[in-house]
């Protein structure tokens, strides 16, 4: 219960890096950047968490459950998985390449999303109900107005720190203490942004914090797309430390445990591995600008 709980809980944060991404939008509103190179450089990313959490779990089933507890291997069984989950696997498809082919815009292809969301779940596998949809629509409304009065507060916040010029000292003390090194001032930001993933959500986090940490990120030669991405990957680690982790508290409501059956040794290491996946972009940032640089060749 232990591992699957971890894992359930930590599969969570691929979400926040595989696009369409939610945190990848958010930082390029305040940054200024541009959201599809967002989504292309999150890919690989994404892959290399997936990969890692996939290799320990795989490890973890093979040494610990007997043979007799799961299901063997068939090509039927994926087929016919496959062919279930297809219009649902249709959704990134749609949303990415619409935003690649100039079909509509990023913000645009949330509407999209929402209205093929909506009647796939009504029409084709008919998991909704009209009652449903609209307390879905009550629970999209109350979101969304605690989301902008954030985004109202987090931008007079902004504009207060601009008029005091406090993200021009910020920047100029992390350009010295890092001595314009790109990795030193990537392990200082890292370092800093971990402690507030544990007392803050990601998203009020990107709203205050991005605009002030891109300028200094710029100044030390870091490219803006990377940046994001580096910083959306740290952030996404605080969904799985107390007290704010959101995925902790999921993962618990599904399975009806409290949130501390969700805190063991398997968490932690999968907190690792992300942590390791972090290090490697952090020194290569080549992996996440790969795709942005392909797509405009």
């Amino acid at each position: 219960m232990k591992f699957a709980l971890a894992t359930i809980a930590s599969a969570g944060i691929l979400g926040v890096i595989i696009p369409p991404s939610i945190t990848f939008v958010i930082y390029g509103m305040a940054t200024s950047s541009s959201i599809g190179d967002l989504f292309l450089g999150g890919f690989i990313p994404g892959i290399l968490l997936a990969f890692g959490m996939s290799v320990y779990a795989i490890y973890c089933g093979m040494n610990n459950f007997k043979e007799k507890q799961y299901q063997e291997f068939s090509f039927r069984v994926v087929c016919e998985s496959f062919r279930e989950a297809f219009w649902a696997i249709l959704t990134p498809v749609i949303v990415l390449g619409g935003i690649y082919l100039g079909v509509f815009t990023p913000t645009e292809a949330a509407a999209v999303t929402i209205l093929y969301g909506m009647l796939v779940g009504l029409f084709i596998y008919k998991e909704l109900s009209l009652m449903q949809v609209l307390e879905i629509m009550k629970s999209s409304v109350r979101t969304s107005a605690m989301i902008l009065f954030i985004v109202a507060c987090a931008s007079a916040f902004s504009y207060v720190l601009t008029l005091a010029q406090i993200p021009t000292a910020i920047a100029h003390w992390l350009t010295n203490i890092s001595a314009g090194d790109q990795f030193v001032f990537l392990a200082l930001v890292t370092i800093f942004l971990l402690i507030v993933g544990v007392m803050m959500d990601s998203v009020p986090a990107l709203l205050i914090l991005a605009p002030i940490l891109a300028v200094p990120a710029l100044g030390v030669g870091i490219d803006k797309v990377a940046f994001g991405i580096i910083m959306c990957v740290n952030l996404s680690i605080g969904l799985l430390t107390p007290p704010v982790g959101m995925n902790l508290y999921v993962a618990a409501s599904i399975a009806k445990q409290p949130a501390s059956m969700v805190i063991n040794k398997h968490l932690f290491i999968y907190i690792s591995l992300a942590l390791g996946v972090l290090i490697i972009l952090m020194a290569v940032q080549d992996i996440i600008l790969f795709l942005p640089h392909l797509a405009r060749k």
